[in-house]
């Protein structure tokens, strides 16, 4: 995981530009691949890999951690696009974010509740697909959109993201026997976290790589 972080971000590292230096791509592989082999042969893994032959468990841990993933990045990007684009100063940014997370704080109550009534995928399928369609929405917000529509947006990814933390927990951990919850919990958490790292990580390679490549800067946050 590190060595992949490194290469999202490498720069700072090894001097070359970001997601081009393939000698880190290549240490995160094989690192992983001896990862694989040396757990396979434990008797009691660190990493219990047979987790993943249940497809619920690694579908749930997979989705955490691609909503972790845009959860950060656009977390990240958001009070830049304030600044930037709005000139809004720190109070009213801090406005903005503030919006999101109680926003979040809210809709995960309400996701564990949508969770013991409806189970865990039709709250996670609604949270999912609304991210996908807010992330097409902020790609298409112009310069002079008005400030109210990006806080909306901002509110909004907070229900998005708060309805869909208890039902994919609740769905990772479905018919995990007791001696291996400890094991699942851990690694549905390391996924979720590393997705969390990686997005803060691309979301700043990504804008820089843009804002050097366009004169216009709401064209590099579109992107």
């Amino acid at each position: 995981l590190v060595s992949l972080l490194f290469f999202t971000s490498s720069r700072p590292i090894t001097g070359v530009a970001a997601l081009q230096d393939w000698r880190l791509l290549g240490v995160c592989l094989l690192l992983f691949a001896l990862l694989v082999l040396w757990e396979r042969r434990r008797s009691q893994p660190y990493v219990n890999l047979t987790l993943f032959a249940r497809p619920t468990f690694t579908f749930a841990s997979l989705c955490a951690g691609l909503r972790m993933f845009l959860m950060s990045a656009i977390s990240f990007v958001t009070p830049l696009y304030l600044t930037d684009i709005h000139g809004l100063n720190a109070s009213m940014v801090g406005v903005v974010l503030a919006l999101q997370a109680g926003a979040l704080f809210i809709a995960s109550r309400l996701g564990g509740t949508l969770a013991d009534r409806w189970g865990s995928r039709i709250p996670a399928v609604i949270s999912m697909t609304g991210l996908v369609l807010l992330m097409i929405g902020l790609a298409y917000l112009p310069a002079n959109a008005p400030v109210w529509l990006v806080a909306s947006a901002a509110t909004g990814h907070g229900l998005l993201i708060g309805i869909s933390l208890a039902p994919l927990h609740r769905a990772a951990m479905h018919g995990i026997a007791p001696h291996e919850s400890g094991s699942a919990a851990g690694m549905y958490s390391m996924l979720r976290f590393a997705g969390q790292i990686l997005g803060t990580a691309m979301g700043g390679v990504t804008l820089q790589r843009w804002l050097t490549q366009t004169s216009m800067p709401i064209t590099a946050y579109q992107n």
